[in-house]
Parts: C-alpha cells; sequence; structure tokens
C-alpha cells in the first residue's frame, strides 16, 4: 500500500480531489444585481441588445406617431369635405336640372306667347289698316313705339303710309323714331314683314 501512496498517480488524484472540495466550500455565486433608485452603477451596466434604448430613436418613433396622428386627422377631414362635397354636387345637379326643365317650359311657352302675338298682331294690323288714317294715327300717338313697330311690319305698305303720314302731321318727332326704330329692327321670322 506504501507503493500505491507514493505513487503519481495517488498524489495527482488526492490533489485534484484536496482542489474540489476547498472551492466547493469556499465557492459563493455573486450576488444578482437588484435595481435601486438613484443607483448609477446598475444603470451603466451594458443591457442585452433586445432591451436597447436609444433616445434619438424614441423622439423619432414619437414624431412619426404625431405625424401620423395629424395624417390620419386630416384624413377625416377630407373624408368630411369629399361628403359634403358629394353632397352639394347632388343639389347642384337637381338644381341644373330643375332649371331645364323650367327652360324648356319657358321656351315652350315663349313659342307659344309668340305664336298668340302673331295671331293678335295681325289682326291688329288688318283691324288699323280699315280705320281711317287719322283714328289710325291717334290711337298710334298713345302705343309705345315697339308696339306701333310690331303693328305697322304686319301691314302692306299701302295700308301703313298713310297711317305713319298722319302721325307726322302729329308728331314728327315720334315719328321719325318710330321709322329709326323699324330701320334698326331685325325681321323676325315669327313676325315676318309683309311686302
Amino acid at each position: 500500500m506504501i507503493k500505491i501512496l507514493q505513487s503519481g498517480w495517488t498524489a495527482s488524484l488526492s490533489g485534484l480531489a484536496l482542489y474540489f472540495v476547498t472551492t466547493a466550500v469556499t465557492f459563493r455565486p455573486p450576488p444578482i444585481p437588484v435595481d435601486v433608485p438613484g443607483d448609477h452603477a446598475l444603470s451603466s451596466r451594458p443591457k442585452p441588445s433586445w432591451e436597447f434604448q436609444n433616445p434619438e430613436m424614441d423622439q423619432l418613433i414619437a414624431e412619426l406617431k404625431k405625424e401620423k396622428a395629424g395624417l390620419s386627422e386630416k384624413q377625416t377631414q377630407l373624408n368630411e369635405l369629399a361628403g359634403r362635397l358629394k353632397n352639394e354636387r347632388a343639389e347642384l345637379d337637381a338644381a341644373i336640372q330643375s332649371m331645364q326643365r323650367n327652360e324648356q317650359e319657358f321656351d315652350k311657352n315663349f313659342v307659344r306667347v309668340r305664336q298668340e302675338e302673331t295671331v293678335n298682331l295681325k289682326r291688329l294690323a288688318k283691324l288699323y289698316s280699315t280705320m281711317s288714317p287719322d283714328s289710325a294715327a291717334a290711337t298710334f300717338a298713345e302705343m309705345e313705339n315697339d308696339a306701333v313697330v310690331r303693328v305697322v311690319r304686319f301691314m302692306k305698305e299701302s295700308e301703313s303710309a298713310p297711317i305713319l303720314e298722319s302721325l307726322t302731321k302729329l308728331d314728327p318727332k315720334r315719328t321719325a323714331a318710330i321709322f329709326e326704330r323699324m330701320r334698326l329692327s331685325f325681321n323676325d321670322p315669327a313676325t315676318p314683314q309683309k311686302p
């Protein structure tokens, strides 16, 4: 047995065993750090990469969130404006359609009135041509110039000339104004002047 104790292997194994026993008795694990407010030593320790915080990045993120909220609000306002514009467009379209209907109705009524006026003017022209020139001129003197011109347009020249001659004797300036109006008036297809 002494030989075994004197062997190098035994000394190595006993040294190794003593090392493990000493290490086990004397080993104490390091304490787990606890975050204490105001302890700067712990906050300066590097943290894992997933807990990394950059104040500039946080500021950029805050600005992006603020800009996103502003864009969202603007989008809401634009949607409301688009809805109002759509409603106003519908109202305008309805008003335009109503105006078009009214215009068509007015045109129909205007044509009807013009046709009725033409019939009435022809009757008046016939009536004035049967009257004596002095009586017709006296009546013309009480009428407006435009009305006289419209009636005279439906009379033959041989019928209107004596009446206008008698009107000249009553009021030459007025007759001149009537002739000027007749010269400037356009031939209306609805009321053609008879030769």
